[in-house]
């Protein structure tokens, strides 16, 4: 890995299962962690923690302009895009097998 803790990496997996878990209930009827919510603020700033980090060194090494912020940022979406457009059309499946099943009960 690229100069990054391992406790921290593993706490933001473990935080990753949690929030997974928690959103099982849409599946299951029922969830492991009711505490789920806190863990995705605790991911988020963990993440955070890093993106700043990342900038910060870039930052000193070139010199901070605002292109290099939207350039950074630009990149940013490209990389998340493609997962962003899956999970929308995964939950658009679950979503209508679930309106499927209960219209069968009916």
């Amino acid at each position: 890995m690229k100069n990054k803790c391992q406790y921290i990496e593993v706490c933001r997996f473990i935080g990753a299962i949690i929030i997974l878990c928690h959103h099982s209930y849409t599946l299951m009827e029922r969830t492991f962690f009711l505490g789920g919510w806190a863990f995705v603020e605790f991911y988020f700033m963990l993440t955070g923690y890093y993106t700043t980090e990342h900038f910060l060194k870039h930052s000193e090494k070139v010199g901070a302009e605002y292109r290099d912020i939207f350039y950074y940022i630009k990149n940013k979406i490209k990389k998340i895009y493609p997962y962003a457009v899956g999970g929308y059309y995964l939950i658009l499946y679950e979503c209508l097998f679930v309106l499927l099943e209960r219209m069968k009960k009916y």
